[in-house]
């Protein structure tokens, strides 16, 4: 039923993890990444080990029902199955605590109003979620409710998520989420922040 070797998805989900953990998006056992696969299945991160220093071991193939592996996938499994679920044109997912990130939603400094053209033209607004628990069924429900229209979401006081058509472009939107976050939080250190207007924005969409 399975392919259990997929060695390229798992490459590249070995490389992704590198990268965020060499960025300090996470650090020890932090976050989590997901691929959809071409049979509905997904392979996911397993629970409890360093995203910097994957093996295929820590890569674990899942359907809507079961794992299938030698070790636990990751405990934030039900938000992936949720974004999957709601979210048919997602292929991948990428779970992180960047630290600039979060400190926005500890500072309550909302992204949801964009202050960079930039960031504006590939994410639009930076929604906050209500807190929920980590690793509870609480994550997936605060999730649902944004993700059918927003690719980049920051969870309350936890970390992020972000999805793609691949995981090269998932991993792309949490730099720029990241980027986001520190920018504000420099801003706002020397001052009130200073939002596009809604002229603005129809510029950057046209």
């Amino acid at each position: 039923m399975f392919n259990y070797n997929n060695i390229a998805m798992k490459d590249a989900v070995i490389k992704i993890g590198k990268q965020m953990y060499d960025k300090g998006f996470i650090r020890a056992a932090e976050g989590n990444i997901s691929v959809r696969l071409h049979d509905g299945t997904f392979l996911i991160t397993a629970s409890g080990v360093s995203k910097g220093d994957l093996n295929y071991n820590d890569i674990i193939i899942c359907d809507d029902i079961s794992c299938y592996g030698t070790t636990p996938a990751s405990s934030e499994i039900v938000l992936h199955k949720v974004i999957y679920e709601k979210r048919p044109d997602v292929k991948a997912i990428i779970h992180a605590h960047p630290p600039h990130a979060v400190a926005c939603t500890i500072a309550n400094i909302s992204l949801n109003e964009t202050i960079l053209p930039e960031v504006y033209s590939t994410l639009g607004s930076i929604i906050t979620t209500q807190f929920a628990a980590p690793s509870s069924p609480e994550s997936g429900e605060v999730v649902e409710k944004h993700i059918r229209d927003n690719d980049a979401i920051i969870l309350d006081r936890h970390g992020t998520v972000t999805v793609g058509d691949d995981l090269q472009t998932a991993y792309f939107k949490l730099e720029i989420l990241e980027f986001a976050a520190q920018t504000a939080l420099l801003a706002k250190s020397a001052g009130n922040l200073r939002y596009l207007s809604d002229s603005e924005k129809s510029r950057i969409r046209e």
